[in-house]
């Protein structure tokens, strides 16, 4: 070859090179012999280099002994904690077959494939920006303005896609289903590549009979350890439930597959060739049908109580944003629930999880069809069988946590607003409220209590006497909460603040691509840093804060704002590096347009993994902290209200609508979303 450098490979005998882009698809094969030396040393590096095929002429792959041909693959495999090491040995898990060195492109569609698809039935296989007709064919897709019978749509509202995936579009085929002691489980092989970058070459799905009214269908890759969410706690269930009121069907020969409720035979998921499923490293994609357009969940979005079907998405990465209302596009807020509930025609109800904390796409069309479309992790869903809403929300809550009891006085009236800028003008309105007659448990304070707006402290200028206060409140009966952020000053001199002093003692801020303290700003007067809440060492350092914050004044409850987290700049002040957690081969609709928009860059480093996993965590897990915290300060039941939240949140603490306006309209709005958040628990 040029410049004397070896090649190594499968050659044909008459010297034609075998490899990436060859025709040759080994599944096909009688007996072949790998042999690929390292021409450059001394030995032969037979685990990695070379392979033995064996015999493959039997049909059923399930009985044969050819072994997994493995390549170079870089997955996502951003894991370091220990919370979600899991391994999965494909020697023995998997089934002995053989897939094709490179699959081959999607087929272009056929004619028929094409026209047979409504408008309704068109899911998008083109969901960035700059589709065109060349663009669409090259993904094995159909283009074609659809029958619109109202007025066009407006250009920045989602609508009917122009490119769409054709019937039997087939990515993946079934190679293996058998049944096992928990359920069943069949594999995956792939069958052509998809337009998105590393895609499984194997799949695996565990179709697991949890309870009687419960199912979980895992599908991820056997060969390669991807992140799952170490929160919430999900129970562990090694065997099938016994009579269980549904069934899973599968039809090898197409692709996907059917969740029926037994007692009235209703599909209520059925992802049989329909859509593009997708599962590469930094795109996962599933679509299915709905039996009902009666759908609530999805959050965290202002919107109405029921869901529209009209084509919707729904974005889902936690960020720091004023809630609004959009047509179609509704753009992503403080937190984030994949969890929906559908009203199915006949009265019964059932709710579907997908347990999965990267950022996502949900999009409702008007089928009625649902689209999971997230960039990282797995696809784990659960399936809850009802058949009462009031059921649902209970099997739910079996599998994210109970909600968490709150103290008596906090079912009381609050009363709090940023912009008390004094001790003063906190007892005035303190005083003006009860002189009102009007009910008052709980007194709070925003971030002007501080002092220089850092944690830990009291401005003991403007808020002189707080303490003192603070047992006012309790002697009559009543309590007090002030705000704690996450982001801790890093600025003052070493020595001065003992909050960021112990924090790089104990290495426990998130810390960038190089290993340093990830630098941010908020509220704080130059720079910020943020504790890592899924590091051990973060309890006792939290601990040891909020204690000597105690100590000065005897605070009831805690108010964490700021958590999802948020960030004044967008990454550090340089912004972030290019790499390709920041820049994913595709971006969800987020505010901004990247991912790390006004928070932390996504290659940043905690515990438990990348930040491009845990972002959605983030305030989940300073509030399960929090929760402990408060619970070891005070020996009392923990009041904890966090403003960023995530699945299995509402088991440690509640949640508030975040900054709205003091408007009889966002009163109103108030209404569905005290609903929404009872559903999401």
């Amino acid at each position: 070859t040029e410049n004397n450098a070896p090649r190594t490979g499968l050659f044909w005998s008459h010297g034609t090179y075998v490899g990436e882009g060859g025709d040759l698809d080994i599944s096909e094969a009688k007996v072949y012999l790998l042999h690929c030396f390292g021409m450059l040393s001394s030995h032969w590096p037979a685990d990695e280099f070379s392979r033995v095929l064996t015999d493959h002429s039997h049909s059923d792959p399930r009985k044969d002994g050819v072994y997994h041909f493995d390549t170079s693959y870089a997955n996502q495999n951003h894991i370091k904690s220990a919370y979600k090491q899991k391994k999965y040995s494909s020697d023995k898990d998997g089934p002995k077959h053989l897939g094709a060195l490179k699959p081959s492109p999607p087929p272009k569609p056929t004619i028929d494939q094409c026209a047979r698809v409504s408008d309704s039935l068109r899911f998008d296989c083109y969901p960035e920006e700059g589709a065109n007709e060349k663009s669409c064919a090259n993904r094995g897709c159909c283009w074609a303005k659809p029958n619109y019978t109202t007025d066009e749509p407006i250009d920045d509202q989602l609508n009917i896609p122009y490119c769409y995936y054709p019937l039997q579009f087939k990515g993946y085929k079934f190679v293996n289903v058998s049944e096992t002691s928990f359920g069943s489980t069949a594999y995956l092989k792939r069958t052509f590549s998809s337009p998105y970058l590393k895609d499984a070459r194997l799949l695996k799905i565990d179709i697991k009979y949890e309870s009687q009214k419960r199912l979980r269908i895992k599908i991820y890759d056997p060969k390669h350890t991807r992140f799952e969410p170490p929160f919430p706690e999900v129970p562990v269930v090694e065997n099938a439930a016994s009579n269980p009121d549904y069934r899973v069907f599968i039809n090898e020969s197409q692709l996907g597959f059917k969740v029926i409720r037994n007692s009235d035979n209703e599909t209520i998921f059925n992802s049989v060739n329909i859509g593009g499923f997708v599962f590469a490293d930094q795109f996962l994609q599933l679509s299915a049908l709905l039996p009902s357009q009666f759908i609530y969940g999805l959050g965290e979005h202002r919107s109405s109580l029921k869901l529209s079907t009209s084509w919707q998405i729904f974005t889902m990465m936690n960020h720091d944003q004023v809630p609004s209302e959009n047509v179609s596009s509704h753009t992503n807020l403080y937190g984030s629930h994949p969890f929906y509930l559908v009203m199915e025609k006949s009265g019964n109800s059932h709710g579907v999880f997908l347990l999965n904390s990267n950022a996502m796409d949900v999009i409702l069309q008007p089928t009625p069809a649902i689209t999971f479309r997230t960039i990282g992790g797995i696809l784990d869903l659960y399936f809850f069988f009802g058949p009462t809403p009031s059921d649902v929300v209970t099997q739910y809550t079996d599998v994210i946590g109970k909600p968490f009891m709150p103290p008596f006085w906090g079912l009381g009236f609050h009363l709090c607003r940023y912009g008390y800028k004094t001790l003063t003008e906190t007892k005035e309105v303190w005083n003006r409220t009860r002189a009102a007659g009007i009910p008052l448990d709980v007194q709070w304070n925003d971030l002007d209590y501080m002092a220089n707006n850092s944690d830990f402290t009291y401005n003991q200028t403007t808020y002189a006497g707080l303490p003192q206060f603070v047992n006012l409140l309790h002697q009559v009966g009543m309590h007090y909460v002030p705000l704690i952020d996450p982001g801790i000053s890093a600025a003052e001199p070493r020595g001065t603040y003992p909050p960021y002093d112990e924090g790089l003692k104990l290495g426990i801020f998130v810390k960038n691509s190089s290993g340093q303290p990830f630098i941010g700003k908020v509220w704080n007067p130059v720079d910020t840093v943020w504790p890592d809440f899924t590091h051990p060492k973060t309890v006792d350092y939290w601990l040891d804060q909020l204690k000597s914050m105690h100590d000065k004044f005897q605070f009831d409850g805690a108010w964490i704002d700021m958590n999802e987290p948020s960030n004044f700049w967008s990454g550090s002040a340089h912004g972030c590096e290019n790499n390709s957690l920041d820049y994913p081969p595709y971006t969800p609709g987020v505010l901004g347009g990247k991912l790390f928009f006004r928070t932390l860059c996504m290659n940043s480093e905690q515990h438990a993994g990348k930040h491009y996993d845990v972002h959605n965590l983030y305030g989940f897990t300073e509030a399960i902290v929090t929760s402990f915290v408060m619970s070891e300060i005070r020996e009392r039941r923990p009041f904890v209200i966090s403003r960023s939240t995530f699945s299995g949140h509402g088991h440690y603490a509640g949640h508030w609508s975040g900054d709205i306006a003091s408007t009889w309209y966002d009163m109103k709005r108030s209404v569905p979303g005290a609903s929404l958040n009872s559903l999401r628990n």
